[in-house]
């Protein structure tokens, strides 16, 4: 995996060659092995509930916000497990 910021799409088509060829001069192995070169970018948004924007503008309490984050928490939390 490379960084897409640091290894252009031409790079890693060229990356992924010269690890194949490295593969087949350097090592015994039956059949074939397949070399992938993974360009990686991540892009990270948060939901915000609306309850966080009530309470920062004051017209709602933070335990309200806090009950209202913990039940959304624990939902998500039982759907992944």
């Amino acid at each position: 995996m490379v960084a897409s910021e640091e290894v252009s799409d031409e790079r890693s088509l060229i990356l992924a060659k010269d690890i194949a060829k490295k593969i087949e001069t350097e090592m015994t192995y039956p059949g074939q092995i397949k070399v992938n070169v993974i360009r990686e970018t991540r892009a990270t948004e948060y939901a915000l509930n609306c309850c966080f924007w009530e309470m920062l503008s004051g017209s709602r309490g933070a335990r309200l916000f806090l009950m209202s984050c913990t039940a959304w928490l624990t939902a998500i939390l039982s759907i992944l497990s």
